[in-house]
C-alpha cells in the first residue's frame, strides 16, 4: 500500500516522543445526538483521542447539523467551519463524485465489516480519490459502513406488486435505480425528515438498517412493517480539514486515532462482541507531524 496506515484493532494511536501544544477543535455531526454515527464516530472518538493524547487533542462535538448539514459537510471542512466531520457523499455527489461511486456499489456488499475495510483501503490508496479530497482541503480518516439496509414501511410489503407507485425514500443513486426498476417512486428526503414523512404519509417507505427503527430515527413509532429484502450496505467516512495540521503532531495523531477507534467499533457492530471500554492503554505522548 502506497499510503499505508495499519488497520489493526490491537494497536492504539500512533505515538512519538515529540509533544505538541494542546488544542480544542470543532467536530460536526449532521445527525441527532442519539444516532449511532454521532455517538460512535464523533463523541466516543473524541473521548478516545483525548485519553490517548493525554488531553492534547480535544474535539467539541456539535450534533444535529448545528454546524453543517450532511449536504454541506465537505464545504464546512474546507472552509474550516469544522475540523472533523462525518461525510456521506451520497448527499453531495457533485462535490465528491468519485467517493460517491462507492455508494453506488452497495448492492454487492452484505458484510458491513468487509465493506468498511474495503472502502477505507480504496480511499487511502486511490490517487484520484486522494486528489478529490485534497481539492476540498480534506484529509481522509477512515471508512464506515452501516449494516444491511431493508425496506421500512407504514404498510405491509409482501410482493413486487406492492411496491408499484410506492414513494420510497432512498439513500443512493443505485437505490434510486432499484426503485425505478420495481416501478416505485424514489423520493429525496433528508434523513431527519423520514419520521415526519412516514407519519404524514408523504412517503410510504424508507430504506434503512435496524438502527433507523430505534436510536437513529425512532421509525418504529410510525413504520410497523419491515421487509427483509437486502438493499446492500451504506458506506461513508470521516475526514479532517487540512487546517488541523497547523499544530505539530495533531493531524497524524487525530487521523490515526480515527482509524483505530472505528475499527474497534465496526468489529463490535458486526459481531456483537462486548463493547470495548476506554482507555485500552495508558495515554501516549503526542505524535509528530
Amino acid at each position: 500500500m502506497r499510503r499505508y496506515i495499519a488497520l489493526t484493532t490491537a494497536a492504539a494511536c500512533m505515538s512519538f516522543s515529540i509533544p505538541a501544544a494542546a488544542e480544542t477543535y470543532s467536530a460536526a455531526a449532521s445527525w441527532v445526538e442519539t444516532h449511532g454515527i454521532t455517538v460512535n464516530k464523533l463523541r466516543n472518538y473524541a473521548e478516545y483521542v483525548s485519553e490517548d493524547t493525554d488531553g492534547n487533542i480535544e474535539f467539541e462535538v456539535f450534533s444535529g447539523g448545528s454546524l453543517a448539514p450532511a449536504a454541506s459537510m465537505a464545504s464546512a471542512l474546507r472552509d474550516e467551519v469544522a475540523m472533523y466531520g462525518h461525510i456521506t457523499s451520497a448527499y453531495m455527489p457533485a462535490d465528491l463524485p468519485l467517493d460517491n461511486v462507492l455508494n453506488d456499489l452497495v448492492f454487492i456488499a452484505d458484510d458491513p465489516m468487509a465493506a468498511a475495510f474495503a472502502s477505507t483501503e480504496v480511499k487511502l490508496n486511490s490517487d484520484a480519490l486522494q486528489q478529490e479530497y485534497a481539492d476540498y482541503n480534506l484529509v481522509f480518516g477512515t471508512g464506515y459502513s452501516m449494516t444491511t439496509y431493508y425496506l421500512i414501511c407504514n404498510t405491509p410489503i409482501s410482493s413486487v406488486e406492492d411496491l408499484e407507485g410506492k414513494r420510497i425514500r432512498t439513500g443512493s443513486s443505485s437505490q434510486i435505480k432499484w426503485a425505478e426498476h420495481v416501478n416505485a417512486i424514489s423520493v429525496s428526503v433528508p434523513a431527519t425528515e423520514i419520521y415526519t414523512g412516514l407519519e404524514r404519509g408523504t412517503i410510504g417507505c424508507s430504506t434503512g438498517d435496524a438502527s433507523f427503527l430505534t436510536s437513529s430515527f425512532q421509525l418504529q413509532d410510525v413504520a410497523k412493517h419491515t421487509t427483509l429484502v437486502s438493499l446492500g450496505t451504506h458506506n461513508s467516512g470521516v475526514s479532517f480539514s487540512t487546517a488541523i495540521s497547523g499544530k505539530p503532531g495533531h493531524q497524524k495523531s487525530a487521523v490515526s486515532c480515527s482509524i483505530i477507534w472505528p475499527a474497534r467499533k465496526q468489529s463490535f457492530r458486526s459481531t456483537g462482541r462486548a463493547k470495548p471500554k476506554l482507555p485500552w492503554r495508558k495515554p501516549s505522548p503526542m505524535a509528530s507531524n
